[in-house]
């Protein structure tokens, strides 16, 4: 998988969300304490160049909503960013069957 492939993973659970990333090179992540009030119960995923972009061009504290469909509201003050899901990766045949 090269760069323009790689792909931010967010999983809600109690308190906290999971943040990973995946690339040829390795796999990163990390827990994140966050205001969870209604997580979904699948992961979303997102383009990580957008998405930091967007995080580059706010200088104060954000909020990340989420609705039911992934659909992600970054929002900074008055101001306002949306960025839509991405389709979940692909397991590979090696995984799946493992999960056999």
């Amino acid at each position: 998988m090269d760069a323009e492939g790689v792909r931010i993973g967010i999983t809600f659970g109690e308190h906290k969300s999971h943040v990973s990333a995946e690339a040829k090179q390795g796999t990163a992540a990390v827990p994140v304490k966050a205001l969870v009030l209604n997580g979904a119960d699948r992961p979303f995923y997102y383009n990580y160049k957008i998405l930091l972009k967007y995080l580059r061009l706010v200088s104060e504290s954000v909020t990340l909503d989420f609705d039911a469909n992934g659909l992600l509201a970054i929002r900074a003050g008055a101001t306002q960013y949306i960025q839509s899901p991405l389709r979940p990766p692909k397991e590979s045949a090696e995984q799946s069957q493992k999960a056999a």
